[in-house]
């Protein structure tokens, strides 16, 4: 009987212990998954009693001593310019007032006398390019003569015995009226193929009565061992007489001559010789009309 009654209160123990352990775990599991409500606060009501009212702006009107204030202020920032008032703000120029037609007429007039004065000095530089300035009194018309060699060279030695030659009373004859550049720029070639625009251009008629331009030729030939190498320059001179004026006429000749020598210059220089011979024969009829 002693027995049963030591079992029957050590189950009670265990069954306390077990509730115990029980409620433990309940306690735990109850704060890991169970979260506290927030706490609420109150709104307080307004009464019906009581509606909400509008509240009307107020207007604040600045006495004389803040106005004066504000104008101060405000003249002092348009006096400072910001740095970026730049790109802020765009420059209207100034527009010039309209012109009268009187002014219109007045300024069209000193343009186009502008433009005259600039044309002929541009004129007056081309004509000093290329015509030497007359010294000195004239009284006789004047003859231009100007050779070229067969590489379009101003040949200015076979020139002046061309000169030379043609001397007369009537004539004033001259190797110098143009500048190298007359050669050297083709306008000697242009003239020599008739071209009456370039004459007038370069204001020749009045300048001369006439315009003597010759072309040189040569073909240089070698006699061989035979005659001690003895070169033979065969020379063909072509000539033309342009008149720019009444006194003479129109003319062309073509002239040909040998010369001989032991080199390529004296064999030039005495063909040069022997057709200055044939040009001086014809002088008269190169000179009258």
């Amino acid at each position: 009987m002693q027995y049963w009654r030591e079992r029957l209160a050590a189950t009670r123990d265990h069954h306390k212990n077990f509730l115990i352990v029980l409620g433990v775990v309940a306690v735990v599991i109850n704060s890991i998954f169970v979260t506290r409500e927030p706490e609420i606060i109150p709104i307080s009501t307004l009464s019906p009693s009581q509606p909400l009212q509008p509240v009307e702006p107020k207007t604040i009107v600045p006495n004389d001593q803040t106005q004066k204030q504000i104008r101060d202020f405000e003249t002092q920032s348009d006096a400072r310019q910001s740095p970026f008032s730049i790109f802020q703000q765009k420059t209207i120029p100034d527009q010039p007032p309209a012109e009268s037609p009187e002014e219109i007429r007045r300024r069209k007039e000193l343009e186009e006398e502008a433009a005259l004065k600039a044309k002929a000095e541009k004129h007056r530089q081309y004509l000093a390019k290329y015509i030497k300035r007359n010294e000195g009194r004239i009284s006789r018309p004047i003859l231009a003569i100007s050779v070229t060699d067969a590489e379009d060279r101003a040949n200015f030695e076979f020139s002046q015995e061309l000169a030379d030659r043609l001397k007369s009373d009537a004539f004033q004859v001259t190797t110098s009226f143009f500048n190298p550049d007359f050669i050297r720029d083709g306008l000697q070639e242009e003239l020599f193929n008739g071209s009456n625009e370039l004459a007038d251009k370069l204001e020749l008629r009045g300048r001369l009565a006439g315009l003597i331009l010759a072309k040189e030729h040569v073909r240089y030939t070698d006699q061989g061992s035979s005659l001690a190498h003895v070169i033979t320059a065969s020379m063909t001179l072509e000539m033309r007489v342009i008149s720019l004026g009444d006194t003479i006429a129109d003319r062309s000749w073509t002239y040909e001559a040998a010369g001989a020598g032991f080199n390529n210059e004296v064999a030039r220089k005495n063909a040069e010789e022997r057709l200055s011979k044939k040009f001086t024969n014809v002088t008269t009829a190169v000179i009258s009309k």
